[in-house]
Order: structure tokens, then C-alpha cells, then sequence
């Protein structure tokens, strides 16, 4: 399988790591613990990178019980300027 081919992408069975084929390519941040301890003398980091970062929101974010609609710009050309960064996303 090719590592452009994202036909095989699925969860591991804990759900939080991304699998292509035999490749993991998400969550393995935790794997380099060691060697981010030896980089550097900051606790902060190799406590992130074991822990994770845990975003300090004010306030819990609003939860809305269906998503929230958005409307289209009705301006043609930023329209065509939305559509053109979706395609992009896309293409990513």
C-alpha cells in the first residue's frame, strides 16, 4: 500500500491511534519520550509529550445539540474563494 493511499486509514482498536497499513501515523509522539528527555533539561516538555497538553479554555466550549449551520457567502467571488481552500483541504 502506498503511503498516499488513504483508502486503508482506520482506528486502532483503542481508537486513538491512526493506522495506514502497517504504518501509524498518529499518536506517536509518546514513542520519542526518551529522546526528548535527553533534548532537553525543561520538565515541561517531556511532561507534555508523555501527558499531553491540555488546551486552558476560560470557559467549556458551548455544545450545541445539532451542528450549527453556516451560511455560503452570497459575494460570487468569495464563493469561488471557499470553495477553492475547500478543494485544497481536499487535495491535502
Amino acid at each position: 500500500m502506498a503511503i498516499n493511499d488513504l483508502s486503508g486509514l482506520r482506528q486502532d482498536d483503542l481508537g486513538g491511534t491512526l493506522k495506514l497499513g502497517n504504518f501509524t501515523v498518529a499518536g506517536r509522539l509518546s514513542c520519542f519520550q526518551k529522546a526528548w528527555s535527553r533534548i532537553t533539561t525543561d520538565r515541561w516538555v517531556p511532561e507534555i509529550v508523555s501527558n499531553g497538553y491540555a488546551l486552558p479554555f476560560s470557559a467549556p466550549p458551548p455544545v450545541a445539540k445539532e451542528p450549527l449551520q453556516t451560511p455560503l457567502p452570497v459575494i460570487p467571488l468569495k464563493r469561488e474563494a471557499l470553495f477553492a481552500e475547500f478543494q485544497s483541504l481536499l487535495d491535502k
